[in-house]
């Protein structure tokens, strides 16, 4: 036993209106069905990425917090800032650090909690 029926539907993928023949029917044509299957697989490969990313960033953070001698890189993601303001602070004298050649400076993890132990010697804005 078959059914005429008509249902009206728009594409998920194109958006275009047409004219369905069962009730379950979400693409207008074959060709919207693939792209919509490719789109979405593609969004689940991104979304794997990202997650694999964050996992590796915190795998990376962990490993660095029990480091004894620091890079400048470690340092700016433990205080959360750029690896220039880090330099900053070592070219100021605010954070001792050690000059072992062309950009390989290293931080002593006392010295860098040191700098929280300072009083704060910036004077409040007028």
């Amino acid at each position: 036993m078959s059914t005429n029926i008509s249902v009206p539907r728009r594409c998920e993928f194109c958006g275009s209106l047409f004219m369905a023949k069962t009730t379950v029917t979400r693409f207008c044509s074959h060709s919207c069905n693939s792209k919509n299957h490719k789109r979405k697989v593609k969004e689940e490969k991104i979304k794997a990425s990202k997650v694999e990313t964050i996992e590796r960033t915190v795998e990376i953070k962990k490993q660095s917090v029990t480091k004894e001698f620091l890079k400048v890189k470690d340092v700016a993601d433990l205080l959360e800032c750029t690896p220039e303001a880090v330099y900053a602070m070592i070219h100021s004298g605010r954070l001792k650090a050690t000059n072992l050649g062309i950009r390989k400076f290293r931080i002593l993890r006392a010295n860098l909690l040191a700098i929280f132990e300072q009083p704060n010697t910036l004077q409040p804005l007028p």
